[in-house]
């Protein structure tokens, strides 16, 4: 690969080497090429020119100074421009090409280019190149790099490798350890890797502060890349580790038109120290980095010592050495020696040895420098063989290693207040700084890096910001002294923010024990945060099946950012069907599938709440449990009030029971209506003469139906009848009462035993509400009252009664059964035969039919007294008047005349007015002479005497509701002839007051 390297490896006598080491002069003449080669000692070279039109300058960069200095390499060769050099370790010269012409030229030690023409062919020229370590000569431009051959007299152009993209770099230079070209790209600050065997470019990712050009370009045998930017700064870049990151060296003069080469094939020796600040009484361990790039092994000898005052001696038995030779320690074992190193072509390795330091070391920084020394390294400036070690870390070449002998540790801890926090909100971070001593600490400064996207809200008096950096001056520090710092920032932006701190001391003459613990970082993640809350209830629990069920759901974002992308879900339980979804707020629009309603989603602000409504239907008992949740793009503070359930209780579909209610509702109002007519009975017996008041009373009820038509005969046979039909009343338990109201003549017997009855009069008051409305039935009979009335009346032989006797007949089609079963036995239940037609029992059990219920009688004063032994009986007209309407009259039967002039109003008593007697009642049972008895359901009886009828025509004031109602007094029966009252199917108790029937017009 190295062709005079190849040479040397012949392991040709030393002697025959130095002279072909030394005769590259001759050998150029002998070549056409007027000076001497270069030394391959490492130095940094740059050519340039001060303007576009003068002449180059070739230049050394004397990096033992600070700042660095150009030293000039010979004078100028007039009218020659050259750029783009790079040094070749095949023949120690340097090389160069016109950027204009393409003109390639060769350097010499003494400065003076030689032209080598125009190679030909050659596409173009450039203002950068290398030369690689084979010989052959690169420049590159654009995308584009061109192979030159300068192993001859004249250049010779080989071909040209196409690159993947444009580097965009000032100048390339060959890296030793990895065969490829690196630049320093000015637009992305970054630096270039070119791969010459394949034209790949990449970018190493860190980017440098350098924002122009870098002309100049080297590489020392260890791999480390260098930088000389135009502006007159000199940085090194960190190729090995990938990541190209720049570190500033020193300044240095201003070029322009320039560009740099160096040579990597010289050994090289580096010194570090580990750790670089000791206690006293400690141990540090050194390190020598040593470097063959050539092609033949060198063998050297090696030296390393201590200053004799500063008492630092080697551990001999520390030493580890990989190069072999003879390891000595001499001089108290202040001197580190090894002889006849050898170090393997093209290879490098490390040395170390540990060094003690005494216990009373005072507090400096005490240098110390090894070398490799022997006739196969080049001579120095001064001509010496020996090549002295490198510090790395500083910014010069060739240095000695300090290590610093102190007693003071400073240490920086961090926190922050939360994680993660809010876009916009504060964000503290706290730092603590201490001094571990035992010395104090000087000058303690802390550097505070803050990341892009966070803005400073506050610092402390003694911090101050520039750019994102915080810079914080805590003075000196004695031991174990501690500072707080508070910095309170703002993230503006979401992700993650990594902020580092650092703390040192500059000023003090000492450098710490311990950096280990002078950096600390956080990391904190920057996020919007909302906390969403969900609110459920249901508006009626519980609920029975088929019922339907509304939940009102609520969202809420409770902060502290406003809430986006939020999605509302709620599932419905099975056992449900889904109705109707509802948005209360305005801000929802939500659809129900398959049991689930999703709502689009939308954005809350803070504190914003949005509602909805969701309707369904109950199909089946239990309990039902729906849930529903929401979700948004922000963080949750608290996750867990995202979700709510409702429990609703489902209860079975209630059976049919209320309908019969009803029923029993109207019933009980038929019973007692019995009573009032019973009890008047038997109170009225001592006071008959107001039973005429209550003999109307019963008229109205049965006279409808029977009266017009059997009034001939059947009027003087009710007159024994209405004794008995109390007797039923008072006793409900017997079924002739509640149905046979007006057969209830047979049991007479028992009239007696409602004497209580008289009590419950007054409670006929409730009873009229339910009875008059649920009565249609009678409304039609009033129509024929006016006419039959007057037929009773005139019972003596007025023209009208032969034809109410024949209208007899048509009382009997509306009841055709009781009338008949009566006759025989009042007392059975023949009444149930009229109760059995709709339209002749008002009165009947069945409380469906309450309405046709006659209204009360006061009192039919002689009712009471009129026992089996009263008058005679009279075949009773019919037992229902009332349901006259529903039935058709009788064959040969007239039909009362409404309009007869007979007909007249007659007061009736109003269910609850009670009973008063009449003036035409007797005392004793008999009735006033006169009257009209009331009908029986069976047996014929003898007019009573006693009872007077009223006066056809006459008419009595109507009282209002409470009072009494207008009834036609001619279609009234006697007393004897009203049907008993009814009661309901259950007897009522004595204790209980029995109700009056409902008020209702007789047709």
């Amino acid at each position: 690969m190295f062709r005079w390297l190849k040479f040397l490896a012949l392991q040709v006598p030393l002697s025959t080497f130095l002279l072909t080491l030394f005769a590259f002069g001759d050998l150029a003449i002998a070549q056409g090429k007027k000076g001497p080669p270069f030394v391959c000692d490492g130095k940094f070279f740059i050519a340039q020119g001060k303007t576009g039109k003068d002449p180059t300058q070739l230049f050394i960069v004397d990096t033992s100074t600070t700042p660095y200095q150009l030293v000039p390499v010979g004078g100028t060769s007039p009218g020659i421009k050259y750029n783009a050099i790079g040094f070749n370790v095949q023949d120690g010269f340097i090389y160069g090409i016109h950027p204009g012409t393409g003109e390639v030229y060769r350097i010499d030690a003494n400065g003076v280019a030689t032209s080598m023409g125009i190679p030909p062919g050659l596409p173009s020229s450039s203002y950068s190149g290398d030369v690689a370590p084979d010989g052959t000569y690169y420049i590159q431009r654009g995308n584009k790099l061109h192979l030159i051959d300068v192993s001859g007299a004249n250049a010779q152009y080989l071909k040209t490798i196409k690159l993947s993209v444009n580097p965009g770099v000032a100048d390339i230079a060959f890296n030793p350890v990895d065969g490829k070209l690196y630049g320093v790209n000015a637009g992305k600050d970054q630096v270039a890797v070119i791969d010459p065997t394949t034209g790949s470019v990449t970018f190493q990712p860190q980017k440098t502060p350098i924002s122009k050009a870098v002309g100049g370009t080297y590489f020392d045998a260890f791999g480390n890349l260098f930088g000389y930017h135009n502006q007159g700064e000199f940085y090194r870049f960190d190729v090995q580790s990938g990541t190209g990151a720049s570190t500033f060296l020193s300044s240095a003069p201003k070029v322009s038109a320039n560009d740099g080469a160096s040579c990597t094939g010289s050994p090289k020796i580096e010194k570090m120290v580990s750790p670089e600040a000791v206690k006293p009484g400690g141990i540090v361990t050194y390190t020598y980095n040593v470097v063959n790039p050539n092609g033949f092994p060198l063998t050297v000898d090696f030296l390393d010592s201590m200053p004799a005052t500063d008492g630092r001696v080697y551990q001999p038995l520390s030493v580890n050495n990989p190069f072999g030779g003879t390891v000595d320690f001499s001089d108290d074992n202040k001197t580190f020696n090894i002889q006849g190193l050898t170090i393997p072509a093209n290879k490098s390795g490390q040395i170390t040895v540990d060094v003690q330091i005494p216990e009373d070391a005072e507090f400096a920084v005490v240098f110390n420098q090894a070398s490799l020394s022997g006739d196969q390294i080049p001579p120095g400036p001064d001509g010496s063989k020996t090549l002295l070690s490198d510090y790395p870390d500083s910014g010069e070449f060739y240095d000695p290693t300090p290590l610093k002998i102190t007693e003071y540790d400073l240490g920086i801890s961090k926190t922050e207040s939360a994680d993660p926090v809010s876009v916009g909100e504060n964000l503290t971070y706290n730092l603590t700084v201490t001094n571990f001593g035992p010395d104090t600490a000087e000058g303690v400064t802390v550097t505070e890096n803050l990341p892009a996207g966070v803005n400073v809200v506050t610092l402390p008096s003694n911090c101050s910001d520039s750019s994102g950096t915080i810079t914080c001056n805590l003075g000196d520090l004695v031991k174990d002294q501690v500072v707080n710092i508070e910095i309170v920032v703002s993230p503006t932006q979401e992700g993650e923010i990594v902020n580092s701190a650092s703390v040192e001391s500059p000023l003090s003459d000492l450098v710490e024990i311990d950096k280990s613990n002078n950096d600390t970082k956080i990391d904190t993640t920057v996020s919007n945060e909302a906390n969403l809350t969900v609110e459920k209830k249901d508006a009626t629990d519980p609920v029975a099946v088929g019922d339907t069920i509304t939940y009102k759901i609520a969202v809420t974002n409770n902060g502290p950012d406003p809430a986006t992308g939020v999605v509302l879900t709620d599932v419905l339980p099975a056992g449900v069907t889904f109705v109707s979804v509802e948005d209360s707020s305005g801000l929802l629009s939500c659809a129900e599938t398959s049991g689930t309603i999703t709502c689009k989603p939308i954005d809350l602000a803070n504190g914003e709440s949005a509602v909805i409504e969701v309707t369904v239907k109950a199909d089946s008992s239990g309990t039902l449990t729906n849930s529903a949740s929401a979700k948004g793009n922000e963080d949750d503070p608290d996750p867990d009030d995202n979700e709510a359930s409702e429990n609703t209780v489902v209860e079975p579909k209630p059976k049919p029971t209320p309908e019969p209610d009803p029923t029993p509702d109207p019933d009980p109002d038929p019973t007692p209506d019995p009573d009032p007519d019973p009890t008047p009975n038997p109170d009225p017996d001592p006071d008959p003469t107001t039973d005429p008041d209550p003999t109307p009373d019963p008229d109205p009820d049965p006279t409808p139906d029977p009266t017009p038509d059997p009034d001939p005969d059947p009027t003087p046979d009710p007159a024994p009848d209405p004794t008995p039909d109390p007797d039923p009343t008072p006793d409900p338990d017997p079924d002739p009462t509640p149905d046979p109201t007006p057969n209830p003549t047979p049991d007479p017997d028992s009239t007696p035993e409602p004497d209580p009855d008289p009590d419950p009069t007054p409670d006929p008051d409730p009873t009229p509400d339910p009875e008059p409305i649920p009565t249609p039935d009678p409304d039609p009979t009033p129509d024929p009252d006016p006419d039959p009335t007057p037929d009773p009346d005139p019972t003596p032989e007025p023209d009208p009664d032969p034809d109410p006797t024949p209208d007899s007949d048509p009382t009997p089609d509306p009841d055709p059964d009781p009338t008949p079963e009566p006759a025989p036995d009042p007392t059975p239940d023949p009444a149930p035969a009229p109760i059995s037609d709709p339209g002749s029992d008002p009165t009947p059990e069945p409380g469906p039919s309450p309405g046709p219920i006659p209204i009360p009688v006061p009192g039919p004063a002689s009712t009471p007294d009129i026992g089996p032994d009263g008058p005679d009986p009279i075949p009773s007209p019919t037992p229902t008047p009332e349901p006259a309407p529903s039935s058709s009259p009788a064959p040969g039967a007239t039909p009362p005349d409404s309009s007869s002039p007979n007909s007249i109003p007659f007061p009736v008593p109003f269910p609850g007015s009670g009973p008063s007697p009449g003036p035409g009642s007797v005392p004793g049972g008999t009735p006033a002479p006169g009257s009209i008895p009331a009908p029986t359901t069976g047996t014929p009886s003898t007019v009573p005497s006693g009872i007077e009828t009223p006066t056809p025509g006459a008419e009595i004031p109507v009282s209002e509701p409470g009072g009494q109602l207008p009834t036609p007094a001619d279609s009234l029966p006697d007393p004897a002839e009203r049907p008993a009252p009814q009661q309901d199917t259950a007897a009522p108790s004595r204790d209980d007051p029995p109700s009056p029937p409902p008020v209702k017009a007789l047709w």
